[in-house]
């Protein structure tokens, strides 16, 4: 059988010193939730911009129908308008 060893340097005590230290990495972890430029908050400033992405793929859906819309109007070499399209 093993009996625990409490010694002033063992590695027990180690461990829990890192813990204690005020630059230990979980208060690094959560001091980097809490800063004002966080990664949650870029990430979210990402969706809430003006111009998401969602909205680009929509903006460009919209001018690729109006392309083709266009092409078929004017029924001039509807193939290589609407290859132009893309």
């Amino acid at each position: 059988m093993y009996r625990a060893v409490e010694k002033p340097g063992s590695l027990q005590e180690k461990m829990y010193e890192q813990v204690d230290e005020p630059d230990s990495l979980q208060e690094k972890l959560y001091g980097q939730v809490e800063e004002p430029f966080s990664l949650q908050d870029k990430l979210y400033g990402q969706v809430e911009e003006p111009v998401s992405l969602q909205d680009k793929l929509y903006g460009k859906w919209r001018n690729l129908l109006a392309c083709r819309r266009r092409c078929t109007e004017r029924r001039r070499n509807l193939i290589a308008c609407r290859k132009s399209c893309t």
